[in-house]
């Protein structure tokens, strides 16, 4: 199943195979809104609390935004093309010590890789065009 979308994407990956010229569904129709019955609602029993409050070690900001954490360093690949960079620099950066020489409470680093969007010629001439 391939909607245009789909297909519109595809085209920028170099795929091995061809790609039909129309998708065979559209996403019109597909998803029905949800309607709430009101009268009928009736919330579920709202979890109690962790028994033991568990304490963690953070970062203090300013007054107004109290404490904070940053234990994981991410780094980010913004499009597919990215992706194995991201994962390998994580990886590299992770069995190394230097984070934890950086600061103590840095538990780690992990990559959060982009799976879809190559930057292709056509979009990156489409990203320029836009107004």
């Amino acid at each position: 199943m391939l909607n245009e979308f789909i297909i519109e994407a595809l085209k920028g990956r170099f795929v091995d195979f061809a790609l039909p010229e129309s998708g065979n569904f559209t996403e019109e129709g597909v998803y029905e809104p949800y309607v709430l019955d009101e009268p009928t609602f009736k919330p579920g029993k709202t979890v109690d609390p962790y028994p033991v409050q568990a304490t963690w070690m953070g970062h203090k900001r300013s007054t107004e935004r109290g404490w904070g954490t940053r234990n994981y360093v991410i780094v980010l690949g913004i499009t597919s093309d990215a992706a194995s960079y991201s994962k390998a620099l994580s990886s590299a950066v992770s069995s190394s010590s230097l984070l934890k020489e950086a600061h103590e409470t840095i538990d780690g680093c992990v990559a959060v890789a982009h799976t879809e969007t190559g930057l292709t010629h056509s979009s990156l001439i489409k990203a320029w065009q836009w107004p």
